[in-house]
């Protein structure tokens, strides 16, 4: 995907690499699962547990687990 920054210079971004610097399936699929219990919880009102929760449906969650360039 192409962006224009507000310099108007063109940049040039690819999707797999744009968080970790490294290409990878960083994919939870288990997501979809979790997402109903995380809305009971807000329902609920139980918003500590709803947190947490949350935390477990990121989509991206494998990013935290990810080498970063310091690590490479």
């Amino acid at each position: 995907m192409d962006v224009t920054d507000n310099l108007g210079k063109l940049w040039t971004v690819y999707e797999d690499t744009l968080w970790t610097g490294v290409p990878g399936d960083y994919m939870n699929l288990e997501a979809p699962a979790g997402l109903a219990e995380f809305r009971k919880l807000v329902d609920s009102g139980d918003y500590a547990k709803a947190t947490k929760q949350w935390s477990s449906c990121q989509i991206c969650w494998k990013l935290a687990k990810s080498p970063t360039r310091s690590s490479l």
